[in-house]
């Protein structure tokens, strides 16, 4: 509810906070600083909240759909909050596809964004609290007691091992995910090119978020993300040709299919890494405290993806 009352309220003000915060002298960052902060304050807790619940929520021999779930939930919201508002933001995206006339302005402003996700939240929020009904629990255990069983957590042998393991699991194509589609773009490659291609890429992302769930089912979750972290070194040998190939009268049809077909494979075997080890953490998560148990397995697999 706070996070929804937070972004219509930003979805009011953010265009006088900016230009506020653009000043010369810098006074008015912080001010726009701690309302961004709250924001993901809120949203990160909640988030902590959704993780655990999805352990409870459903049954045992499909806790694995929690990854499925939460992965479709994610790419989406990726795709809306980052390609898809910055595309339709895009003036020149705008008026090469939706536009017979040009204009200055995008097909969405971030004030209109924000305020329309806002009531999305407060209306699913009110959903959930009136249709929702939930059995009371009668865990006693506080913060401190909860901080103090994590870090038990953190002595196993094993946790720290994935741990290390998430570390150090992207150093093999982390160029490719930083640095590929820069190159593209310094190559000649267009942004407007770069949003068409991530929009056709968003279908097959969930797609196959879907089925990489349920082969989570089928195989066990780490050998399932083993066979996509040997897919993802392929994609990014993949992209490194991609990018030699650039031809040197600028991007045609054929190459154009090229990226496309390059970023589907990439993003599906990033998708199978990141469903096959979030089910792995439903798996070995204890539901009393899945959420804390959830974010902290997560806060360790984040920077590997």
């Amino acid at each position: 509810m706070l996070s929804g009352l937070g972004m219509i309220w930003l979805g009011s003000q953010v265009k006088g906070m900016m230009v506020v915060a653009g000043k010369e002298d810098g006074s008015g960052i912080w001010g726009f600083t701690w309302w961004w902060f709250f924001l993901v304050f809120m949203c990160a807790t909640q988030d902590i909240a959704v993780d655990g619940w999805a352990l409870t929520l459903l049954t045992p021999g499909n806790i694995s759909y929690a990854s499925t779930a939460q992965t479709v939930g994610l790419t989406a919201g990726q795709f809306m909050s980052y390609t898809v508002f910055l595309a339709f933001n895009s003036p020149d995206f705008a008026n090469k596809y939706f536009r017979a006339v040009p204009s200055t302005e995008g097909i969405m402003t971030l004030g209109g964004y924000l305020s329309f996700w806002g009531w999305a939240y407060i209306i699913v929020t009110l959903g959930l609290a009136l249709l929702k009904q939930e059995e009371k629990t009668k865990n006693e255990d506080g913060i401190w007691d909860v901080y103090r069983v994590m870090w038990g957590v953190l002595k196993l042998k094993n946790i720290q091992t994935i741990i290390i393991i998430h570390l150090i699991a992207k150093i093999g194509f982390q160029a490719n995910d930083a640095v590929t589609n820069l190159k593209l773009i310094d190559k000649g490659f267009s942004q407007e090119d770069l949003a068409l291609t991530v929009l056709i890429d968003f279908p097959f992302e969930i797609g196959l978020g879907y089925y990489a769930g349920k082969w989570s089912t089928t195989y066990t979750p780490m050998r399932l993300w083993c066979w996509g972290f040997v897919g993802r070194l392929l994609a990014a040998v993949i992209a490194q040709i991609t990018v030699i190939i650039f031809p040197a009268n600028g991007v045609d049809t054929w190459y154009l299919l090229v990226v496309i077909a390059e970023h589907i494979f990439s993003t599906f075997t990033n998708t199978v890494m990141f469903v096959a080890i979030s089910a792995f953490h439903a798996r070995i998560a204890d539901p009393v405290i899945g959420g804390t148990y959830m974010t902290l397995l997560a806060t360790n697999l984040y920077p590997t993806l």
